[in-house]
């Protein structure tokens, strides 16, 4: 923990009603329909993934589960985009571990359409630790994909893309949140001004000043507390020694991090950089008892300011 006073294809898209966990290899998908492919799946109530082997999507797919049923040979579905919807577009990272509900690559995180386009290289370490500016025109690139394929705003899988913020936000006609970490100087102003907000991210020394910078918060007062010395998360997320994630070893290391920041009593909000955390964020708030803030949260306010209803 330290403190740091910063310094300056064409799949479905369709609605999700059960929890799926989601790994990163994909099937090919008709035209038309999407392929659940054996073995068979149970779709089990929220946030429970399958005893059997989970349903399989293309990296740009988005999927939605009928009402649960028990699937014994492989079901063709037809698509459907709901007409008039806005669909938010993900940016991803080349990563192969499974999306656990909460995760913003996991579409049963969302009531609205997501689209999903991984950056082929886009490696965690290659963004994470090397901070590798060669790959800005890829990540352009996918997004006025993502664009043309219909998404009415663009985020990503990643935190440490807001390095990328402003390059994606002018290479596409749409809003870009490239990161979580642009809620920051939000954050802040709503706290007092002797407050801190916490940051939880996967690598403390990769998360510089400059990042903040780019997110607009470099009088942001943070301190930030990092998973890399994390066993499972280490392997999974940023070694990618295997797809397997052991999801209550997880819990307890993302808590473990996240108690290094209980004992400051200057703490008003916690902010997660690593979108991986996510899935444990009201574990996090139970535990530090402040708001919390993260991908998903960003997500979900800019899709209601896409999406407004009338009042009368």
């Amino acid at each position: 923990m330290t403190s740091l006073k910063a310094a300056p294809t064409e799949p479905a898209i369709v609605l999700p009603d059960s929890a799926v966990v989601l790994p990163d290899s994909a099937v090919v998908l008709p035209d038309s329909a999407v392929v659940l492919p054996e073995p068979a799946v149970v779709l089990a109530e929220p946030a429970v993934a399958s005893p059997e082997s989970a349903i399989v999507l293309t990296d740009s797919a988005v999927v939605v589960a009928e009402p649960p049923v028990a699937v014994t040979e492989p079901v063709v579905l037809p698509v459907a985009e709901p007409a008039g919807q806005p669909v938010i577009g993900v940016l991803c990272l080349e990563t192969i571990f499974d999306k656990i509900p909460g995760h913003i690559r996991n579409p049963t995180t969302f009531d609205f359409p997501v689209r999903y386009r991984v950056v082929k290289g886009a490696t965690p370490h290659r963004v994470v630790t090397q901070h590798d500016l060669s790959l800005i025109e890829p990540f352009c690139e996918a997004a006025q994909e993502l664009v043309a394929e219909g998404a009415s705003a663009i985020t990503s899988g990643c935190g440490f893309l807001v390095l990328f913020q402003q390059e994606l936000a002018d290479a596409v006609p749409v809003p870009v949140f490239a990161s979580s970490m642009v809620q920051l100087p939000m954050v802040y102003r709503m706290l007092a001004a002797r407050q801190t907000v916490g940051v939880l991210t996967a690598k403390q020394a990769s998360l510089t000043p400059r990042h903040l910078a780019k997110a607009g918060a470099e009088s942001v007062p943070v301190r930030i507390a990092g998973m890399e010395d994390q066993q499972e998360f280490r392997e999974v997320m940023l070694e990618g020694r295997r797809p397997e994630l052991d999801v209550e070893r997880l819990r307890q290391e993302v808590l473990t991090v996240a108690g290094r920041l209980a004992d400051d009593p200057t703490l008003g909000a916690v902010l997660l950089e690593c979108t991986d955390l996510v899935p444990f964020a009201s574990d996090v708030q139970r535990l530090l008892g402040v708001p919390v803030f993260d991908i998903v949260t960003l997500t979900n306010y800019v899709y209601s300011s896409l999406a407004r209803r009338p009042y009368a």
